[in-house]
């Protein structure tokens, strides 16, 4: 019982993402079912996180979103932050001092245009 609790909110939160960047991209719930050869209603579902699906259904909408999977699946906890703030600083570790600073230059800037497109 517990552990299906779980599941229910994981696929309510992976819903949430999918429907965030569909709606993101300026894509129709009936365009991007028929883009992945679903049903609207079946794609409201998941949307909602009430059912279950394939990974190639998963692979189908990341696809057709243009999103990576990784996106998806993680929700937006501590630990999630801390795998991204690890991944950061691999990215860096090895890097000169002019490669870090350029890098966070271009990490910054990316940030102020995705907020930037985000409030449009």
């Amino acid at each position: 019982m517990f552990g299906e609790i779980i599941v229910n909110e994981r696929l309510k939160d992976v819903g949430k993402r999918i429907q965030q960047t569909r709606k993101e991209k300026g894509i129709s719930q009936s365009s991007l079912a028929e883009m992945i050869n679903i049903s609207t209603p079946y794609l409201s579902d998941i949307e909602n996180g009430k059912v279950s699906y394939s990974v190639t259904i998963l692979m189908d909408i990341t696809e057709a979103l243009q999103v990576s999977a990784d996106w998806l699946l993680r929700s937006d906890t501590p630990t999630t932050s801390s795998i991204q703030i690890q991944e950061a600083h691999n990215i860096l570790s090895d890097c000169s001092p002019t490669e870090a600073e350029s890098l966070l230059h271009l990490l910054m800037e990316s940030k102020k245009m995705l907020r930037k497109n985000k409030k449009n």
